[in-house]
């Protein structure tokens, strides 16, 4: 298995993880109140911690969103008490709102034990291998910005011996480099995040109208109105061509290709530092561990 495989394996671990311990985190919430997803930011207002969460760091790691789709929920968490206004500007977790996290992180912990998980032995290895991977990409390859692994690893708090929980929150660092490592990689084009989720999307699924696009993205919370200028932005490029309907310009896909060259190299520089014993446990373990996640 070679290390793009690896790291498609670990992202699809990561996926089949998240069904087994989220509807227990959502009905922890629902004891504060707290519907999903508008109790989400309370994760990373913890993970920012002393530092606070606003609209603008957390669209550091994903400005492909509206300000909208952070605004409402924080807002709201505010109105309700979980939050307190920061003198810093932005906003701090309340004592009622660090009792909903702890709480709904030590459910997170509890529920990890239940899930049909490999031997402990092999749990371990699996996870010290990752472990190991992680560091690595925290520290050797491309000098780019880690924002997002840094604040990822704040939230590793379970205990060594909890391998299943270990081993989620490692996938999850690595989710978060790739996420880095993708970010680096466009940067210098200065292009709106909203625009270059328009190119990726017309990139990946080919020709589309407008209509679908705005729809296709709506999860994000853009009007069409933002949309289209979005989409206008790349069309003054020449990165996309077409204006009720989007097709990519020959421009815009070797720039988005390009891009795309530039995240594998961001991502996978810092692996090559990482023992191959541990990749060969890794790429053992890792599909025998999904396929008991998904039941197969």
């Amino acid at each position: 298995m070679n290390k793009k495989q690896i790291w498609e394996v670990s992202h699809r671990t990561l996926r089949a993880f998240a069904p087994h311990y989220q509807p227990h985190l959502d009905a922890t919430a629902m004891k504060f109140d707290l519907d999903p997803p508008s109790w989400y930011p309370l994760i990373p207002a913890h993970t920012f911690m002393p530092d606070p969460i606003s609209v603008e760091r957390l669209r550091v790691r994903s400005p492909y969103s509206s300000p909208r789709y952070y605004e409402e929920p924080i807002l709201s968490l505010y109105n309700r008490g979980f939050l307190v206004e920061s003198p810093l500007g932005g906003y701090t977790l309340s004592a009622e709102g660090d009792e909903a996290v702890n709480s709904i992180t030590e459910t997170a912990y509890e529920s990890m034990q239940a899930i049909p998980v490999l031997g402990e032995s092999e749990m371990q290895s699996l996870a010290y291998s990752l472990g190991r991977l992680v560091q690595a990409c925290m520290i050797y390859g491309e000098s780019i910005s880690r924002w997002s692994i840094i604040y990822s690893r704040r939230l590793d708090e379970a205990p060594m011996d909890a391998y299943s929980a270990k081993v989620d929150q490692y996938l999850s660092d690595l989710a978060a480099f790739r996420d880095d490592a993708h970010l680096a990689s466009w940067k210098s084009y200065n292009v709106s995040g909203h625009a270059w989720d328009i190119l990726t999307l017309v990139w990946k699924d080919g020709p589309m109208s407008i209509d679908k696009v705005s729809d296709q993205l709506s999860r994000r919370r853009w009007s069409k109105a933002e949309t289209e200028k979005a989409a206008e932005e790349l069309r003054k490029r020449g990165w996309i061509e077409g204006s009720a309907n989007l097709s990519i310009a020959e421009k815009g896909k070797y720039i988005r290709e390009e891009s795309e060259a530039l995240t594998d190299t961001y991502f996978f520089s810092p692996w090559s530092a990482v023992a191959d014993r541990d990749l060969e446990t890794i790429s053992r373990l890792l599909p025998q561990l999904t396929d008991l996640l998904l039941g197969e």
